[in-house]
């Protein structure tokens, strides 16, 4: 069972204990709708981790042509998403070790690390927080949801499968306290 059907079996049993046996009708009210992804951060890491596979599933020429798209469409998110705000879209903190997730300072606030809650690591996320933004510790298995501000964006060869898009943002909130 991958991450996310596990994290929506916890969310199913959680949102059915308040509701004991009426817990069906209840269901549609504590739906993980808030957990998905919106459709433009879906599509973006499903259009990337397409060419991302055919360029490193194909050879010769085949290989060339995949790379020129993921080329291409690394100049279209840049133009589309640099300097533009992303709205709602989450994400799982991510530390590879250690629990709690580090907060690293910055001026007036604090940046981290996320990638997507789906498994698929589309994109990875480095955001920038105002001050005094958490107030809590973020850990690994919770989920966010950010918008603001993209500064930047990169291809990440040593992290595979994923580009990095740099978000100051201006709102965060943790939709779900999972500790793994």
């Amino acid at each position: 069972m991958n991450f996310s059907n596990l994290f929506s079996l916890r969310l199913f049993f959680r949102c059915l204990a308040p509701f004991g046996l009426s817990g069906a009708l209840g269901l549609a009210a504590c739906s993980d709708q808030s957990l998905s992804k919106p459709d433009d951060q879906k599509k973006l890491d499903e259009q990337f981790y397409g060419l991302w596979l055919d360029v490193s599933s194909k050879e010769g020429e085949a290989a060339l042509a995949a790379q020129r798209e993921l080329d291409v469409l690394t100049q279209t998110m840049h133009a589309k998403y640099v300097d533009h705000l992303v709205a709602n879209w989450i994400c799982k903190p991510w530390v590879l070790e250690g629990k709690e997730i580090v907060l690293t300072k910055v001026e007036k606030g604090a940046s981290f690390e996320c990638i997507n809650t789906d498994g698929l690591r589309g994109s990875v996320f480095t955001i920038t927080l105002p001050e005094n933004t958490l107030t809590e510790p973020l850990f690994n298995g919770y989920v966010v949801r950010f918008s603001g501000v993209v500064e930047q964006i990169a291809l990440s060869p040593e992290i595979g499968k994923s580009f990095m898009m740099f978000v100051k943002a201006s709102s965060m909130e943790i939709l779900a306290r999972s500790k793994e």
